[in-house]
């Protein structure tokens, strides 16, 4: 669960700096997909993010520990 909740946030942060970048003019690609749809997978990425903060509250794991015993 942390290694999926690192690369998931990862991931997510890539995305919304790329979306930042585009709506402040400074990306140097335009995107093939449409800005509505990549934020909408923004969105739902945070909302996955959330969804395993909220499991992992339950089952006691912190996911912030770098320990790879649990993983």
């Amino acid at each position: 669960m942390r290694v999926e909740y690192r690369d998931l946030t990862a991931r997510a942060g890539r995305l919304r700096d790329m979306l930042q970048r585009y709506a402040d003019g400074t990306l140097d690609f335009e995107p093939v997909c449409p800005i509505s749809l990549l934020s909408r997978q923004l969105d739902v990425m945070d909302e996955y993010a959330n969804l395993l903060r909220r499991r992992a509250k339950i089952e006691h794991v912190n996911l912030e520990k770098q320990d790879s015993a649990t993983e």
